[in-house]
């Protein structure tokens, strides 16, 4: 059986309006370790899934749907 893992993180996640990018603070991502000279010590892309989950499941349906309702004019 595998090892169970907690993360107890207290994050927050904001706009950045001036950059265009979505910031993550409170997080330390220390259990992602560095990768060769690649990626860098917490480099979160391998959690992005788990963080944004709730936004990518509604960015999916808006686009699904936008999509099937383009197809459906044709």
């Amino acid at each position: 059986m595998g090892k169970e893992v907690f993360l107890r993180n207290t994050f927050t996640v904001t706009l950045s309006p001036k950059y265009h990018v979505l910031v993550v603070s409170g997080y330390s991502g220390s259990e992602y370790p560095a990768y060769k000279d690649f990626i860098n010590v917490g480099d979160i892309h391998s959690s992005e899934p788990w963080l944004y989950s709730e936004c990518l499941q509604e960015n999916i349906k808006v686009r699904a749907n936008a999509w099937r309702a383009k197809s459906d004019k044709k």
